[in-house]
């Protein structure tokens, strides 16, 4: 899977992997990164790929 070099919204992650904003802020803070918990906060690729990691199964499900 490719990296992504732009800044993503928190709110278009959050309907990609079919978790909530809050869970994604508390996953993140708990991690070291400092997120807002603002839909429109915008994450970097390290954050991004720390959530794919986390929340595959969640994205997976959605697809079905």
């Amino acid at each position: 899977m490719s990296e992504i070099k732009k800044p993503v919204r928190l709110s278009k992650v959050a309907r990609e992997l079919n978790v909530g904003i809050s869970t994604i802020v508390d996953f993140l803070s708990d991690n070291g990164h400092e997120v807002e918990s603002n839909p429109n906060s915008k994450l970097t690729g390290d954050m991004y790929g720390a959530l794919l990691k986390e929340f595959a199964a969640d994205q997976t499900v959605k697809a079905e």
